[in-house]
């Protein structure tokens, strides 16, 4: 059976046209159709009066700019999208947020639909056929597959507004203070906002968990991580503690300036870390993230090295926020 297909393109035509019928027409009357919709409202207003000389640096901007905040998809172009096969979008900045919108627009409208529903039956890659990699994985193909290791996520979802939450990794069982795990550095871009990373660099250990949240929840994430780490036994008389507090920016799904966490739910997020299989996805701190125009979110994995190179364990998590050209498996 064919159905449509949803493009969500950022083209602006000069010229509207007269009479374009409403995208639920084309729906009902051109079953497998290519709908062709606009992006929402740019965030950089075409409403203003420039120079010639300005409008070159005005331009640029607008190219690269995202969408006004605050909007919601119609619901024409949701129903149109809940019926659709595929959406489609452009490389443009507004086109991939609306293109994001209209997807979580198509889970709240869903009956009884949840943004985790089936998570459990939704197959891994190796199910789909890939084994990424010459190694092979440990017993969980998760960050937990390395002993001692355990992760806590605290999602925090209200309405259709906000969509973010915490991931806590907790290297081990014992006190992180006294027991301090040798640490390392890679940056490979400077924007982020990451906490701690000074002494890690100088010192190359952490004392706390690690935990991440998004880019404007990073001064509450060290406020949990310092009201957790001070409570512990045999801490009364720490006086200096530094936090690592990681982050991505979740404001194309979340209402990041509402600053919804709070240091309670990273103390959560902390205590009621386990170690065994990690829940993957739109959970923590991977609620509202989006990476290649898809849905972005936790991820992990794990590979056991070979008795002649030491037999270690290695174990990662992500937090997927980023774009770029998507390349899976080579």
């Amino acid at each position: 059976m064919s159905v449509p297909a949803l493009s969500l393109d950022s083209t602006e035509p000069s010229v509207a046209p007269t009479a374009a019928p409403s995208v639920g027409a084309l729906v009902a009357t051109r079953p497998g159709a290519i709908i062709l919709t606009r992006h929402g409202e740019p965030a950089l207003s075409r409403k203003c009066l420039i120079t010639a000389r300005q409008y070159g640096d005005w331009w640029a901007k607008y190219e690269i700019g995202g969408l006004l905040a605050g909007q919601t998809p119609p619901a024409e172009l949701v129903a149109a999208a809940q019926g659709a096969g595929a959406i489609y979008a452009s490389t443009r900045q507004r086109a991939q947020e609306t293109a994001a919108a209209v997807s979580a627009a198509v889970l709240v409208a869903a009956p009884g639909a949840n943004a985790q529903d089936g998570a459990a039956e939704r197959p891994t890659i190796r199910d789909l056929g890939r084994a990424p990699g010459i190694l092979s994985p440990g017993p969980l193909n998760a960050i937990t597959d390395v002993a001692g290791v355990k992760v806590g996520q605290v999602t925090l979802r209200s309405g259709d507004s906000v969509r973010t939450g915490v991931t806590a990794i907790v290297p081990h069982g014992g006190s992180l203070f006294r027991d301090k795990v040798p640490a390392g550095l890679s940056v490979a871009n400077g924007f982020g906002k990451l906490a701690g990373a000074t002494q890690i660099m100088e010192l190359g250990e952490i004392e706390t968990p690690i935990v991440l949240t998004n880019t404007l929840s990073v001064a509450r994430g060290i406020d949990g991580v310092l009201d957790w780490t001070l409570k512990q036994p045999g801490h009364e008389d720490i006086r200096s503690v530094n936090a690592v507090v990681g982050e991505t920016n979740d404001g194309g799904l979340n209402d990041i300036r509402a600053r919804v966490v709070t240091a309670a739910d990273v103390v959560r997020a902390i205590e009621t870390a386990t170690t065994g299989p990690v829940e993957q996805g739109a959970v923590g701190a991977g609620t509202g993230p989006i990476a290649f125009g898809f849905k972005g979110g936790i991820g992990t994995s794990s590979r056991k090295l070979p008795d002649s190179l030491g037999g270690f364990t290695v174990g990662v998590l992500v937090q997927s926020n980023y774009g770029g050209v998507l390349s899976i498996d080579g």
